[in-house]
């Protein structure tokens, strides 16, 4: 199963209502991942200041890591995505998922 650990007790937030959460009570880090029945690929973790545009997204995210997770798995799949700029971006829904990238 994909899943990610938080490291913060989310718990403790609901017990001391004096103190409501702030946004550095979390590290929030980019990543994608893919899952099926069949079985789930690794988790593919954005580093720390890059932006995620369509070139990044297309040349390192999807050709470079997850496309080829994806195919060790089945070569049947559907691939979906949310409406993120980078998703959207003509060269990303024009990329051919079938070829060898």
């Amino acid at each position: 199963m994909c899943s990610v650990k938080c490291h913060y007790d989310v718990k403790s937030l609901f017990e001391c209502p004096s103190r409501p959460p702030t946004a550095d009570a979390f590290t929030l880090q980019p990543f994608c991942c893919g899952v099926s029945l069949l079985g789930e690929t690794e988790l593919h973790f954005v580093n720390s200041g890059v932006k995620i545009n369509g070139k990044y997204y297309r040349e390192t995210l999807l050709k470079e890591e997850l496309l080829p997770d994806m195919r060790d798995i089945s070569e049947y799949y559907i691939f979906q995505q949310e409406s993120a700029p980078a998703h959207r971006a003509k060269e990303t829904v024009d990329l051919d998922l079938n070829s060898d990238c």
